[in-house]
């Protein structure tokens, strides 16, 4: 069953998720016959399939799958176990995706909690749950308790994986809006004046991604002062990405829009939203907010 494994692991790291779905099933039926169907290797195995149907949208499947894993895992192991938290940490996901932001931060505050206790204040795995209970809370309008998770999240990523790092530059992204949405100008805009030298560094640089591009694009145009915006720049990166992803990418789209929207292409730049909106799968937590830019620019004057 180990190479079963690994040939799924070999798919998901390949992008080829149906195909990785099926070894990890085979895994979870040979586990669940060999070592019981309430078995910790049987709860293990499951929490893969669960990820790889998270991933496929197949919320209910993964949510059922994850609900049956956590009761074995903190049953038999506790729970506050490294693999009782994974699980607990996927279903936040779901939960998440659902928009169901309540649920998923109160699975996420039980990670978070767990993991200080596990792992060292710099341990990726901590680091990320922090930064998704922050993202909870702001869609929750916790503004107030996003702040302070933030800031530890951005100085720890600061020092583990280097300022200029995507997830630092998120992190930094996120603090210097909840600072500006706070009335606190002065403070924000140094932030800000970081990310845009940051987003510049990763997107001009040796190992530049369509990401890395999009992004800065999208901080040329939505960061909140108008004498650090540059809509022109923004277009011309944000066409890059989109260009390099074969215009299949439905944020790398929603990016171009915005940047077509701020040089003034609003024609242009519902066309573009719209295709976005085409791509984008129905239950994306995105599509309230790319409805909402194309009512904007349709309501534009041309």
């Amino acid at each position: 069953m180990n190479a079963v494994n690994n040939l799924g692991v070999l798919y998901w790291y390949r992008g080829r998720l149906d195909e990785a779905e099926q070894s990890f099933v085979r895994v979870l039926e040979y586990q669940r016959k060999r070592e019981g169907e309430e078995s910790v290797a049987a709860a293990e195995a499951a929490v893969n399939v669960a990820i790889l149907q998270t991933q496929l949208r197949r919320l209910d499947d993964a949510e059922k799958l994850l609900d049956q894993s956590l009761a074995i895992l903190t049953r038999a192991r506790g729970p506050e176990h490294a693999m009782t938290l994974s699980a607990l940490a996927s279903r936040a996901t779901v939960y998440f995706m659902r928009r169901d932001y309540g649920r998923a931060a109160r699975d996420l505050e039980e990670v978070v909690a767990g993991r200080r206790k596990l792992f060292a204040p710099d341990d990726p795995f901590l680091l990320e749950a922090m930064y998704n209970l922050s993202q909870c809370y702001r869609k929750l309008a916790r503004d107030a308790d996003a702040e302070p998770i933030l800031r530890e999240t951005l100085e720890r990523r600061r020092r583990a994986i280097g300022p200029q790092h995507p997830e630092t530059l998120d992190s930094l992204s996120e603090l210097a809006d909840v600072v500006f949405r706070a009335g606190r100008a002065d403070e924000a805009r140094p932030l800000v004046v970081e990310l845009l030298a940051g987003r510049l560094a990763v997107a001009t640089g040796p190992n530049s991604t369509p990401s890395a591009r999009s992004a800065y694009a999208r901080a040329l145009v939505l960061n909140p002062f108008e004498d650090l915006r540059d809509p022109e720049k923004a277009l011309r990166f944000a066409k890059e990405a989109s260009d390099a992803a074969g215009g299949t990418d439905a944020l790398f789209l929603d990016a171009l829009a915005l940047a077509q929207a701020a040089t003034g292409a609003m024609e242009d730049a519902a066309a573009t939203q719209r295709k976005a909106l085409e791509i984008l799968p129905a239950d994306s937590p995105d599509r309230a907010e790319f409805e909402e830019r194309l009512a904007e620019y349709l309501d534009e004057p041309r």
